[in-house]
């Protein structure tokens, strides 16, 4: 049994965006600090003004900025070296694209232990063929201990790194707040109310949410869909616009997306590549059934028909029949969802279990490195 320790944790992401692995850093960095950890947050790239994520950072924790520029950037490379050596921290913890940016320090700091959790397919996450050339250097490093957040990825980045992985759930805060009035109209003159979180992009394969429910609407069905998120491709959001309506509805990006989930019937996500959607945790942690593509990790979140549904393939007409089926049940079975979906996060998806999971890993890797 090791001893627990009081760490000095570097957490590391190229930069502040809305998005699900940069809002998972946010609370877990503030959930380590509540647990008695000395936190800082480093920023690769300089944060958007506009960025509304950086209000949720705990006031006590450090948050710096490397300045990174476009591209392999060395400088900020060295900087992130220099950063860590001024600092010592037991612990650095990298996410994303900043992965590669602590290859000098993982060869010159050896008693700081360095994770790297992988947020999507391990493939897709390494961008291109030297990112790839890259990560296979870095997890030759014992030091650098691989984390994927499903057990769908673990084959995948055996086979790619030849090391095995911890596999650490993604987790999210539990969420206490009441939703507002006003957001009661949103439920007037529907019998549902689904919502959609993400950013505006091809991969969330927002079109085909779109047409469903156009196609529902034009059925005579009584629903409504909430689009909630920023937007990254223009184009998409014009070709989304010429199905918008009084019940299909855009909505920009929330700083409180839950108290939309919260007033919702269920959550629909229409993605053709996910990790293990932030989105999906916080939908269950509010009672809203997750209504999803089979895109990476979210195959092995959905219990079928018990806690949410899960489409067998990408296709229109699948999902079409997926919303169909969920209108289908009566009452009380959509409410045994909601219930069982709730119970889920409860059991495995809370922040704390998920700070708790990766504290456990942090200590026993200082443990050896000491």
């Amino acid at each position: 049994m090791t001893k627990k320790l009081f760490m000095k944790i570097v957490e590391v992401i190229p930069k502040l965006v809305s998005g699900g692995a940069e809002k998972f850093v946010i609370d877990l960095s503030n959930e380590l600090y509540r647990q008695g950890h000395d936190v800082t947050l480093v920023s690769l790239y300089d944060t958007d003004q506009s960025c509304i994520l950086e209000s949720a950072l705990l006031k006590n924790i450090k948050k710096v900025s490397l300045h990174k520029h476009l591209g392999l950037d060395w400088k900020c490379m060295l900087a992130l070296l220099q950063f860590i050596r001024r600092e010592r921290p037991d612990v650095v913890h990298v996410h994303v694209g900043a992965i590669r940016y602590v290859m000098p320090a993982l060869v010159w700091m050896r008693k700081i232990s360095f994770f790297a959790t992988i947020h999507s397919e391990p493939v897709r996450e390494a961008f291109s063929k030297l990112g790839l050339y890259l990560r296979k250097i870095l997890f030759a490093f014992k030091r650098m201990t691989p984390v994927v957040i499903s057990d769908r990825f673990v084959d995948t980045f055996e086979k790619l790194y030849h090391r095995t992985p911890c596999v650490i759930y993604n987790g999210a805060v539990e969420y206490n707040k009441e939703f507002s009035e006003e957001l009661k109209q949103y439920r007037e003159n529907v019998d549902f109310l689904f919502v959609h979180v993400g950013r505006i992009q091809k991969v969330k394969n927002q079109l085909i949410l779109v047409k469903t429910f156009s196609r529902l609407i034009d059925e005579g069905c009584k629903v409504r869909l909430l689009i909630i998120g920023r937007v990254e491709d223009c184009e998409l959001l014009s070709q989304l616009s010429m199905y918008f309506n009084d019940n299909i509805l855009y909505l920009g990006e929330k700083t409180d997306v839950r108290s939309y989930m919260k007033v919702s019937d269920a959550l629909c996500m229409t993605s053709t590549v996910e990790g293990m959607p932030i989105s999906i945790i916080e939908g269950m942690s509010v009672g809203c059934v997750p209504l999803v593509t089979p895109a990476g990790g979210c195959v092995d979140m959905i219990n079928q028909g018990v806690d949410g549904l899960l489409s067998p393939d990408f296709d229109e007409e699948s999902y079409y029949q997926l919303l169909r089926q969920y209108m289908k049940y009566g009452q009380e079975k959509r409410y045994s969802m909601s219930q069982s979906a709730l119970k889920k996060y409860q059991d495995c998806y809370s922040m704390q279990i998920c700070a708790k999971n990766y504290l456990l890993a942090f200590n026993l890797s200082c443990y050896k490195t000491k």
